[in-house]
Formats: structure tokens, C-alpha cells, sequence
């Protein structure tokens, strides 16, 4: 592979071809993992093995994503995917329902459905990253996941971070309409105070995200239809995603690196009142402050953004599990994403003449941590409930149970210090603050 090339189809062909061989069973040189080789676990979630990365194979400990296969024989469910280099892996189930079941193990076999892969490698100073588009990563595989009963039809694992990614239907949302009205609400939103934006220098600076906790974009949900659209359809992606993770038990159990950082934080809990918090980015080409957002996280136990008019850009992330693996999504309109809090990121600065850079972002929260009986701390910020507490007991006399982050995701980025360009520093500077 060519470093100095921005993006190497070569290497991209050798990836592929690579990956092919080793097959989706194993890592290079080693043979595939077989139901005997995996201590029995109650599951209910399709995992993948994560193949080898192109720059080392992964540990045998490493190796268990949502992704290793677990199905029943009779079920009929979905085979899971698994993208080059240990990216996604499917994560399928029959029913909304939570319930403990024993599975017995498959491997993915060749005849599996198409795999999410991405569509380009890029380098910088640091190395290769994984780029992935809809139509050449996503769209074949998608095809194959029809089952909208499925919680788990659009969560893969992406190098140990469990992420929903999903393209909302013109039935389901029309985004032009979501673009007329977050444009028309534009100014009311820039009139209200900047309180405690942290980077008065950054490119986001004095723009509708400084303001993300003055406002909450669904507050017109009962009164605006297109508002009352996208309340509907995060609260459906929220909920199948919760669902989905908390049947995916690597998440859960310490002994692997994926483990070891989720275990700590997350829990299986019963549905309950979820809040969110829900702001717009709008982002023009000739302004220096309002083209991009730089590298950082949010301390909320889950976040998502929605792609409203944003084709031509693209948001780069960093593995909370893994530091040195990242990867760039490039954005189509309504493409919509879940990941857990505390997952680094940013997006890259909009150049096109036309039209602004418009994305919806949230974080989700349960009560115990917005604590609507506290004013105090309720009202640092503006939530909305997502999920009411009447849903919440019905799916509970369901059996469902959600994944949970209960208290604030470990910053794991100290280690590899990231620069304004996104890339980590071989030595750390000591004492440098951590990413904001």
C-alpha cells in the first residue's frame, strides 16, 4: 500500500482479497472458531469473529464481537456480516422480546449475505483508516436485512464499539420538510445565550451547537408533523439499538478488550423513561467558525446524530476500545447513527456552495442521571422525553431489557493524545489536557 496515497484502491483490492481468504471464521494462520472452542453463554445475538486488522491480527481474546455467529438451528435468522479488517458483524435476533435463550454455534460460511466493507482506505501521518459510503458498503447488505421486527437489523459491531447505522425511508421522515423548518427556526435558536461553549476558537463557535443545551429540537413534536417524524424514528432506532445491545453478552463480560471497557459501565436494565437532548448543526462554507466540529465526546450514556443535508461530508471516529483503529462514515440524507457516549469524533469541514451542512445530534439519558426531580440539574440543559414511562411498562410486562451506560464512559484516549488533525501522537505530551 502506497502511504502517500490520499486513498489506494490497490490496497483497498489486497484488503478484500485478504479478507476472502482468511475467510469470516478466523484470523490469518489460524484455524476457525468452532462452537467448542467458545465457553457456552445464554444469547441471543448473532456474533461475528473479528478477522485480522491490515496492520495485525487480532488477539484470540479480542476476538469476539456482535459478530460471532450464535443462531438457533430452527430459528431462521438473519446470518450476521463481517466487514475487512474486524469491522461490522451482524448482530440478528428473531423477535423485540428479550428473553435468555441457549443457541447453538455456526461459524459465518461463505455463503453468507453481503458484508459491510468499506469503499476506501485513506492514510494520514498516522496511518490507514477505513472509509465506508452507502452505496459501495452498506446498501448490498442492507438489501438483505429486511426483517424491521429484528432489533438488531442495523447494529454492528465497529472495532469494538457497538453502532446503529440506518437510512430513514421518505415514508418514514421527509427530510426537505425537516430542512424547511430546522432552517426557519435557525435564528430564534442563534438569539439564545452561549453558556459555557469550551473552545471559543473552535470551528463550531457561535453557531446553533454552541447553543445545544439552550434548546431541544423536539419540543414541537406534538405540534409540528415533520417534529413529531423524527421523534418517532429515534425513538424506534433508540429503542430496537438498546434492545439489541443488551443481548450481546462480549459487552458485558471482562476478559477481552471489549469487555474490559464496556463491563465496568453497562448494564441490562428493564425499559424505563428516557430522556433526550436534541440540537441542530448548521454549518456554511465561508464561515471559519461555523464549518465543522473538531475532535470530541459527550459524557452522556448514548448519542446519535442524523444526517439532514450534510452529502459531501463525513464524520471520523476513533475506537473507544481500540485507539488506533478509526474510521470515517461519509454521509448520505437520512442517514441515521447510535453509539454509545464517550466515542471520539468529529466532521469534516463542509466546502459545498449550495446549501449548508445541516445534522440533528442527541444524547439519550435515563432519569437516574437527568434527575427530573432535581431543577437544579434538570434544567442545566433542555430534555424532552423520548420514551414515557406508560411505553416503558408495557415493554417491561414484555420482557424486554435494554443495555445501559450508568455512569460516565472512561476517557481511554489519554494514552494516544490527539492532535487538531486527529492524529495521536507516538508520545503523549504529559500533562496534556484530554479531549474535550
Amino acid at each position: 500500500c502506497n502511504p502517500s496515497a490520499p486513498s489506494n484502491k490497490q490496497g483497498l483490492a489486497r484488503l478484500r482479497a485478504r479478507r476472502d481468504s482468511i475467510g469470516s471464521s478466523g484470523t490469518a494462520g489460524q484455524a476457525p472458531i468452532t462452537g467448542e472452542d467458545i465457553e457456552p453463554r445464554q444469547n441471543r445475538c448473532h456474533h461475528s469473529v473479528m478477522t485480522s486488522t491490515p496492520r495485525k491480527a487480532a488477539r484470540r481474546d479480542d476476538r469476539l464481537s456482535c459478530g460471532q455467529q450464535w443462531s438457533r438451528a430452527s430459528s431462521g435468522m438473519i446470518p450476521g456480516r463481517v466487514a475487512a479488517g474486524g469491522v461490522a458483524a451482524g448482530c440478528a435476533v428473531a423477535s423485540a422480546a428479550v428473553v435468555a435463550l441457549s443457541f447453538s454455534r455456526r461459524a459465518l460460511s461463505h455463503s453468507a449475505p453481503p458484508r459491510i466493507v468499506p469503499a476506501a482506505l485513506e492514510w494520514d501521518a498516522e496511518g490507514a483508516f477505513e472509509v465506508y459510503e452507502h452505496s459501495e458498503s452498506f446498501a448490498a447488505a442492507w438489501a438483505e436485512r429486511t426483517n424491521w421486527s429484528d432489533p438488531c437489523w442495523r447494529t454492528d459491531d465497529w472495532h469494538g464499539v457497538p453502532f446503529s447505522v440506518e437510512s430513514a425511508g421518505k415514508e418514514e421522515l421527509d427530510v426537505d420538510a425537516l430542512t424547511d423548518y430546522l432552517l426557519s427556526k435557525e435564528s430564534e435558536w442563534m438569539a439564545l445565550p452561549i453558556r459555557g461553549w469550551k473552545d471559543e476558537d473552535g470551528p463550531a463557535y457561535n453557531t446553533t451547537s454552541a447553543r445545544f443545551d439552550q434548546y431541544n429540537v423536539l419540543t414541537d413534536a406534538d405540534s409540528v408533523p415533520v417534529v413529531g417524524a423524527l421523534k418517532r424514528l429515534i425513538k424506534r432506532a433508540a429503542r430496537n439499538y438498546l434492545v439489541c445491545v443488551a443481548t450481546c453478552a462480549n459487552y458485558f463480560a471482562q476478559g477481552s478488550p471489549i469487555g474490559d471497557y464496556f463491563a465496568p459501565i453497562l448494564r441490562a436494565i428493564e425499559p424505563q423513561t428516557l430522556y433526550i437532548m436534541c440540537w441542530v448543526n448548521v454549518f456554511r462554507h465561508d464561515r471559519q467558525h461555523a464549518n465543522s466540529l473538531h475532535w470530541h465526546i459527550h459524557h452522556w450514556p448514548f448519542q446519535g446524530y442524523l444526517s439532514v443535508t450534510s452529502e459531501g461530508s463525513g464524520t471520523v471516529f476513533r475506537s473507544n476500545v481500540h485507539t488506533d483503529r478509526r474510521w470515517r462514515f461519509e454521509h448520505r440524507r437520512g442517514m441515521l447513527f447510535l453509539l454509545p457516549g464517550g466515542t471520539l469524533h468529529a466532521s469534516t469541514p463542509w466546502t459545498r456552495r449550495d446549501t449548508p451542512r445541516i445534522t440533528v445530534a442527541f444524547n439519550l439519558a435515563p432519569a437516574q442521571l437527568v434527575r427530573p426531580d432535581d431543577p437544579a440539574r434538570f434544567h442545566k440543559w433542555v430534555w424532552e422525553e423520548l420514551i414515557t414511562a406508560d411505553e416503558a411498562t408495557r415493554w417491561r410486562a414484555a420482557g424486554e431489557r435494554w443495555a445501559m451506560i450508568v455512569q460516565r464512559p472512561p476517557i481511554p484516549y489519554l494514552n494516544c493524545m490527539v492532535n487538531g488533525d486527529g492524529v495521536c501522537a507516538a508520545t503523549p505530551t504529559s500533562g496534556s489536557p484530554e479531549p474535550t
